[in-house]
């Protein structure tokens, strides 16, 4: 973001007015200064306010009343932004951004009706600007003269829903205080230590503007250990201060952009009210030359008294950002060149191909039809038939399943056993060998059943229903096609009385196999393991070996480690168990299952809730909990796998909502386990939303 534009009626100091920065040839001014006073600090606080949008401007900690002039209505301010693409906006549209607020003298602050932003000199896309918790979106970072620091208390988890507004409130409160230096200090040591692109390249810019512009002895930052604290109480004061708001600027934007290549190369906008007053007049100089160096791309605002205004380096003053580069037209996808009459085939849902589709695809293609595949989209004109495959009985696939309806009305002949687990394709189609043609991107990879059905009698599967009892449906040549990878779509081939011929092919053909639908470990025996381990069994995209099994209770254990004994597994093979979860299990019982997949060689948890099948059995968590349940939950955050944990944290996010409902209440250590690596910046909103819901996000 930069800004561009701000427009304020009814301002107590500056009464109605703009602030508008100069554009020249797409460029725009980086440093911008202003002399001192009242009214150009009150300039700084209205930039702050209608930079920062309604939702976190309302969270500061000031009496916003006393921007407004008495006799007014209220403090009207329009905002113009330019956005950057991929980090403000991804909609075209929003190349500019305006949006206007309102202060009343009550102190709330509200959204303007976008139809009443009439004084900008630009006329952009309406926006909320910074409502999204997206800390990188917008970034804004402004400072008074004046702010403490945490001494231990700094928040680093993430758990206030409006740490945005930390970064601003120094502009309005003198007793704010700002990031811990030690704490931060220490842990963006240890994080660069350990090879992250971004806090590496943070600790080695840091390092080297302290060292050439505060003669700070940086030379043991990157020593394990270190003890900062010490270090920093040995320091001047003057030093302390000059410092402070530098590791701030570094710590939000390592919070921001925490995955990126140097966070601190990223675009924002600054503001500095008296910069002088914390580092003196002597050095504020020096302390301008570090944040220019520090933030290369950030639009900076700066209040100066006339006399030290004049001894702004010129070199400054003359710089230059360009505004955000975007397309000038909207790229749009190439549209799908229809045949004059075409049969239409639809993949509403599901990841892998759809081999009833392809089969379908091959049988009008025989006719001499042309057939168009599409993903989860509809037509609303041109196809003759259309025939769409629901796999899922979610409410997702039913919304696309009844759009498709809607619009293609009675041409479309929807199947799969998303909505009716009885219609099958008919024998003569069923017969056909796939059209590959139909999904490119299968490349040299076979897909298809050599077997279907189980005997098994799970509850909540339909196979047994919809397959009956396991028997041969092709041959493994005839499903190859002289292909040497074959994605194996079989329910339990284990079960079937030829299954160590179907593997013995396997392996004398050197086929590399995905049994995605993994294999029952139960029927596993020696032979069979042999055979196993020596065929190459791979996941799906074939890019490394991997076995799959499933696990949904926590039966038989003991079976279960014997016949995995027989494969002979180490820690170095990959080994997936499908687990399924929300059925009928308990907490307890779910951690008995992880906890006895940890201790197998090899293995880790793929977890998949558990979803009805239509007419099928409601889940059963009545006796979810126990009297136990937060030694439960301890034990269940200890059980942590090689691989695959981010999978996990589904899981995690499906037992703390449970939590909520059943005790009314956060289990915060399972919160913090959720949040500890992925969507961190989302950690306040999800505590926010379900202390005062009680509602899962």
């Amino acid at each position: 973001m930069y800004f561009l534009e701000l427009f304020y009626k009814n301002a107590k100091f500056n009464g109605i007015g703009k602030v508008k920065v100069r554009i020249r040839n797409g460029k725009i001014p980086k440093w911008t200064t202003f002399i001192s006073g009242r009214q150009s600090e009150e300039s700084m606080r209205l930039l702050t306010l209608g930079l920062t949008g309604v939702k976190y401007s309302s969270k500061l900690r000031f009496e916003k009343q006393q921007l407004l002039k008495v006799s007014g209505p209220f403090l009207h301010m329009e905002t113009l932004i330019a956005c950057h693409k991929g980090i403000d906006s991804q909609d075209d549209r929003y190349k500019f951004a305006d949006s206007a607020i309102r202060v009343y003298p009550e102190g709330d602050i509200r959204k303007a009706p976008g139809d009443e932003i009439h004084h900008l000199s630009m006329a952009a896309a309406y926006s909320k600007m910074v409502e999204s918790a997206k800390l990188n979106r917008h970034f804004l970072l402004a400072y008074g003269p004046r702010f403490d620091f945490h001494r231990g208390t700094d928040d680093f988890d993430f758990n206030d829903p409006f740490m945005r507004v930390n970064r601003i409130q120094t502009m309005f409160d003198s007793n704010a205080r700002l990031t811990d230096p030690t704490a931060f200090l220490s842990i963006l040591a240890h994080r660069a230590k350990y090879k992250r692109v971004g806090p590496l390249h943070t600790m080695e810019r840091l390092c080297a503007l302290g060292h050439t512009w505060l003669q700070l002895n940086t030379s043991a930052w990157m020593i394990k250990h270190h003890d900062f604290e010490k270090q920093l109480s040995l320091l001047p004061a003057w030093k302390v201060r000059m410092l402070l708001p530098l590791l701030d600027i570094c710590r939000h934007l390592v919070d921001a952009f925490p995955k990126t290549h140097c966070p601190l190369d990223f675009p924002g906008v600054l503001l500095l009210h008296r910069p002088d007053l914390f580092c003196t007049e002597g050095r504020f100089v020096d302390w301008l030359h570090i944040v220019d160096a520090l933030v290369p791309n950030f639009q900076i605002f700066i209040t100066l008294p006339e006399r030290l205004k004049q001894r702004v380096p010129s070199r400054l003053i003359a710089k230059r950002l360009e505004l955000p580069e975007w397309e000038n037209k909207v790229e749009k996808k190439a549209s799908l060149r229809m045949p004059s009459r075409f049969v239409l085939l639809v993949q509403v849902d599901g990841h892998l191909p759809n081999l009833a589709l392809m089969k379908l695809s091959r049988r009008f293609k025989k006719s001499r039809k042309k057939v168009v595949l599409t993903r989860r989209g509809d037509f609303s004109k041109g196809p003759e038939a259309a025939f769409a495959s629901c796999i899922f009985n979610l409410e997702s696939s039913l919304n696309r399943v009844a759009r498709l309806r809607k619009n293609l009305g009675g041409i479309l002949e929807v199947g799969g056993s998303g909505v009716d687990i009885s219609m099958k394709l008919e024998k003569q189609i069923e017969e056909l060998d796939p059209d590959y043609d139909l999904y490119p991107e299968l490349g040299d990879r076979a897909i298809g059943f050599i077997t279907r059905g189980c005997p098994n009698k799970c509850a909540f599967c339909i196979v047994p229903q919809k397959e009956g009892k396991v028997h041969q449906v092709s041959e493994l040549d005839s499903l190859l096609q002289k292909r040497k990878k074959l994605i194996l779509l079989d329910d339990n081939i284990l079960s079937h009385p030829k299954a160590d011929t179907f593997l013995e092919q396997m392996y004398s053909r050197k086929v590399r196999v995905n049994f995605t639908q993994t294999l029952d470990l139960r029927l596993i025996d020696k032979y069979r393991a042999r055979l196993l381990r020596r065929i190459q069994c791979e996941n799906t995209r074939f890019t490394r070996k991997n076995y799959y099994f499933s696990l949904n209770n926590d039966k038989n254990l003991s079976l279960i480690a014997k016949k995995y004994s027989l494969m002979n597994f180490t820690s170095q093979d990959n080994v997936e168990f499908i687990c399924m979860y929300g059925y009928n299990t308990t907490l307890d019982q779910d951690v008995r299952r992880f906890a006895f997949l940890r201790s197998l060689p090899g293995a880790y948890v793929f977890v998949q809730q558990y979803r009805p099948i239509k007419g099928g059995p409601p889940a059963n968590m009545a006796d979810f909990f126990d009297d136990k349940a937060d030694e439960r939950i301890d034990e269940l955050i200890g059980i942590c796998f090689p691989q695959n944990m981010r999978n996990v944290e589904n899981y995690y996010r499906w037992v703390s909502g449970l939590y909520v409902e059943t005790f009314g209440k956060l289990h915060m250590n399972l919160v913090d386990t959720i949040f500890r690596y992925n969507n961190r910046h989302r950690k306040g909103v999800y505590i926010a939303s379900l202390s005062e819901t009680g509602k899962r996000t």
